[in-house]
C-alpha cells in the first residue's frame, strides 16, 4: 500500500487524465458511488423541507428507528454514518488496538487496511487467485482465520464498500 495511510481512490485524477491526452468530460467515473443520471425525483423537494436552522440529532434516531422497523432488528443493532468509509475508520478504532490482528479478505476496498493501520493493528490479507477467477477458498480462509485468531474480520461481498 506504499507510505500512505490513505489509498488514493474516489474521483477522476485530472492531472493524470491530462498527462494521457484525455478529456474528463469523456470518461465514465465508476471510482464512487457516483449518479450519472444526477438527482432521483423528490429530492430536492425533500432537501427543501429540511429544517437547517437546527444541528441535525447526533444519533440518527429518526433513520434508525426507520431501519430497524424495515429490517426487523433492534435499534441497538443499527450503526449509521458518512459513507462507508468512516463506518469502516469506526469498526477498527472499536474493535483494534496496537498490536491487535486484522484478517481482510483480499484484493478489496483499500480502507479497510488503511483503517486497521491507523490503529496500529498487524493486518493479515488472506488473497484471492487469478488461477481461482479471484474467489476465495472459504474453506482456507477459515483455517486463516482460526489460526491467526483476529479482533477483527473484514469481508465485503459485493466486493465494494
Amino acid at each position: 500500500m506504499g507510505t500512505s495511510v490513505y489509498p488514493v481512490h474516489g474521483g477522476l485524477n485530472l492531472v493524470e487524465l491530462r498527462s494521457l491526452g484525455v478529456d474528463p468530460s469523456d470518461v465514465l467515473d465508476f471510482s464512487a458511488s457516483i449518479n450519472p443520471l444526477g438527482l432521483p425525483h423528490g429530492v430536492v423537494e425533500a432537501m427543501a423541507k429540511v429544517d437547517i436552522t437546527t444541528y441535525p440529532d447526533r444519533q440518527c434516531l429518526k433513520l434508525r428507528e426507520a431501519l430497524a422497523a424495515h429490517l426487523n432488528v433492534e435499534l441497538a443493532q443499527i450503526l449509521v454514518g458518512n459513507g462507508s468509509t468512516e463506518l469502516i475508520h469506526l469498526l477498527a478504532r472499536a474493535y483494534l488496538s496496537k498490536d491487535d490482528r486484522a484478517f481482510i479478505f483480499a484484493p478489496t476496498f483499500g480502507e479497510y487496511e488503511a483503517a486497521c493501520m491507523k490503529v496500529e493493528a498487524a493486518v493479515y490479507n488472506f488473497k484471492a487467485k487469478e488461477a481461482t477467477g479471484f474467489h476465495w477458498d472459504l474453506d482456507a480462509g477459515l483455517s486463516a482465520i482460526q489460526e491467526q485468531d483476529p479482533r477483527l474480520v473484514f469481508l465485503c461481498n459485493p466486493n465494494n464498500p
